[in-house]
């Protein structure tokens, strides 16, 4: 790394649309040595809601927009992508999502590396979003895009473990982080439930995150709606199947609250006493994080990512069988019998020791400065 002093990286992304990708980016660039890297974003396209581009503006991020979905022929954004890229000279390229990859895999840039960023299980993730058809393309395309790439990574062990043994996928894990400067105790539960309109007197679980099929939210609401009647659930985001699972479990309304898309999640978490979530794949969960970073104990599904979490030592709750109404009955019981202030205390210690966004953006540092210098010695 000798006479390197200033790296300048491209972070390449579908669009800054709130999502669990685009906080982790902005975790990154928040916490990213800023005298070593110097960060640029280039979206592929505009957000028609939920934005989060002035959060990346604040903190002095230049965003360009390729606007892509101006009707113009494919030829033409590619030809003024490598134009931006050119203007700009960045060292490195840092993709985030398929659409990102399939853009910057067609571009010829001999002094420039590119890093495509696993944050899903990309077959898990495509067939249930397009089905099994289009989503295995989809997959297998993806797969071999990224063979173009300098360097991969995956955003936790259990990712980068799955990659490498179903798809013959080499990465380099680099766990996602959780902003604990926005997401810690509170302390204040029963203010917040008074300012939130939320009940004193009852056991609430929450749950956070897009309203789509890969959440699998109405697995959840079932067992609220025949299961569990001694304790709230809360659902917090917005998405297709909103209105539907609304409809779906209307008599359940003193049970099952939608409150839909929030800014002060943060809040939300602290107001509730567990953490619960039914998802069929993730990566490493943003929400699951947030709510540890509070000191919530959680009911999570057994799958990869969320064992990953059980897998550092701690208590932290428990785990049910996916989609097995009778292990989830079981389990939420089995949890609500253990001791508290153990599993909160030992919520914020996996946070703290395995989770930080200071820790994530150390180890992408590394990574950008052995590549940038692979380039010094190619060239």
């Amino acid at each position: 790394m000798e006479g390197v002093h200033l790296i300048k990286v491209m972070y390449v992304v579908s669009n800054l649309v709130d999502a669990g990708p685009t906080r982790q980016l902005l975790y990154l660039l928040k916490n990213i040595d800023r005298q070593r890297i110097q960060p640029v974003i280039l979206k592929l396209s505009s957000e028609v809601t939920d934005s989060m581009e002035n959060e990346f503006s604040a903190i002095g991020i230049k965003i360009i927009n390729l606007n892509s979905k101006i009707r113009r022929p494919l030829f033409k954004k590619f030809k003024l992508m490598k134009k931006i890229v050119n203007e700009e000279r960045p060292q490195i390229i840092h993709t985030f999502g398929y659409r990102s990859v399939y853009y910057v895999s067609r571009l010829k840039l001999a002094e420039c590396k590119r890093i495509a960023a696993f944050r899903d299980h990309p077959r898990e993730e495509l067939i249930l979003t397009f089905g099994k058809i289009i989503g295995t393309f989809f997959s297998w395309h993806y797969t071999k895009l990224s063979e173009k790439m300098d360097a991969l990574t995956s955003c936790s062990y259990t990712l980068q473990e799955r990659l490498l043994k179903e798809m013959g996928v080499v990465s380099t894990a680099i766990p996602n982080g959780v902003d604990q400067e926005r997401f810690f105790p509170l302390n204040m539960k029963k203010d917040l439930r008074d300012r939130l309109l939320l009940p004193i007197d009852k056991t609430i679980f929450i749950s956070v995150g897009r309203i789509v099929t890969l959440k699998n939210y109405d697995f959840l609401c079932r067992m609220w709606d025949e299961c569990i009647h001694e304790s709230l659930l809360v659902i917090i985001g917005d998405g297709p199947m909103l209105d539907t699972l609304k409809e779906k479990y209307k008599t359940s309304h003193s049970r099952i609250l939608f409150l839909g898309k929030k800014n002060n999640i943060e809040e939300y978490l602290n107001a509730a006493d567990y953490y619960v979530s039914s998802s069929l794949t993730e990566g490493l969960p943003n929400s699951v994080l947030e709510a540890l970073a509070v000191g919530l104990p959680v009911l999570l599904s057994d799958i990869p990512a969320h064992k990953e979490l059980f897998d550092n030592g701690y208590d932290i709750g428990c785990l049910y069988k996916n989609n097995n109404s009778e292990d989830f009955v079981n389990k939420y019981h089995a949890l609500l019998e253990k001791n508290y202030s153990d599993l909160s205390e030992n919520s914020l210690k996996v946070v703290s020791k395995y989770y930080s966004v200071r820790r994530n953006a150390e180890e992408y540092e590394k990574l950008y400065f052995e590549l940038v210098g692979n380039v010094s010695k190619e060239h």
